[in-house]
């Protein structure tokens, strides 16, 4: 369902609803502004001028914690970025894509910048038995220079938020790490490390954002498409992510969501959620939700959203 994340593809369903309404008499004046609406946001997503607004905004610096800058972790995590065939041979480390290039040869600096460091690059094969990207992205290091003793490929996950969590189960794995990928792909993959125990210390890569030049910024271009999708794939992840993680709290004991107790256990997990970084007291709240829920459930009283400042 990629395509669905295509300008181009929008411009495609925009024209077919406007050649539908030519049939449908009695809903044509609602399709032709539908898909005339569709038609100019997938024209203007495919000018460089929209595209840079899309990376720019995922390319923003990234924070980082005082322990970043004062005790830098000594392993880094390299995520890879795919390959350009299908099924590269094992050896073949020109099957690379230029992603995954671009993110080795920043690893590899940072590699380089102190003795000691060591480098763990993470991405199995798409296809089953096919060669895994993070065992041509170590061969590729070996060429630019890195000791085999500082290097170590996790050769099973095929995504981000699987990268995360099989690093998580390497044994001696630090918990807080050095990340290098694309600077695009950096808040899906931080979120999705942080969620699987990890302090991340960002290393960006592969930046996207290219300076405008006018007339031309507001002229539709292949280029510009080819970052509008890559931008709309890692909003429309990340947001999947963070819908991923509630639907993972939502009770597994049957509670009805829509009863008494079952709004009061949804309390609990809203204010929790929206309290985990900040100073409140997160026993204390979810001590009051839980009462307010053994109270519901005996029919003393209903529990009212707007009771929770």
């Amino acid at each position: 369902m990629g395509w669905l994340l295509s300008p181009l593809s929008w411009l495609l369903l925009a024209m077919l609803g406007a050649c539908v309404a030519r049939w449908w008499r009695s809903r044509a004046r609602t399709l032709c502004v539908v898909s005339g609406v569709v038609a100019v946001v997938a024209v203007a997503a495919m000018t460089p001028l929209v595209a840079n607004l899309l990376v720019g905004w995922l390319e923003r610096p990234a924070l980082q914690s005082a322990a970043c800058a004062v005790t830098p972790p000594d392993i880094a995590v390299v995520l890879a970025g795919g390959v350009d065939v299908a099924d590269p041979e094992d050896a073949d480390i020109s099957a690379l894509g230029i992603t995954s290039r671009r993110r080795m040869e920043r690893a590899v600096a940072w590699w380089g910048a102190k003795p000691g460091r060591r480098l763990v690059v993470a991405g199995g094969p798409m296809v089953d038995g096919g060669v895994p990207p993070s065992r041509l992205m170590v061969r590729y290091s070996r060429q630019l220079g890195v000791d085999a003793g500082s290097l170590l490929a996790e050769e099973s996950s095929v995504n981000t938020w699987e990268n995360a969590r099989h690093l998580a189960r390497l044994p001696g794995m630090p918990r807080r790490v050095v990340l290098v990928t694309s600077a695009m792909h950096l808040p899906r993959a931080g979120f999705a490390m942080r969620q699987a125990g990890f302090e991340v210390c960002p290393v960006p890569a592969d930046f996207r954002r290219v300076a405008l030049g006018w007339p031309g910024a507001l002229i539709p271009r292949s280029s510009a498409l080819g970052k509008s999708e890559a931008a709309l794939h890692e909003i429309v992840g990340l947001t999947w992510y963070r819908l991923r993680l509630l639907l993972d709290l939502l009770p597994l004991d049957g509670t009805d969501i829509h009863a008494p107790a079952g709004r009061a256990w949804m309390l609990e997990v809203v204010v929790i959620q929206l309290h985990r970084h900040s100073r409140i007291d997160q026993r204390a709240v979810g001590a009051r939700c839980r009462v307010e829920a053994r109270e519901a459930a005996r029919g003393q009283r209903g529990i009212p959203f707007a009771q929770v400042a």
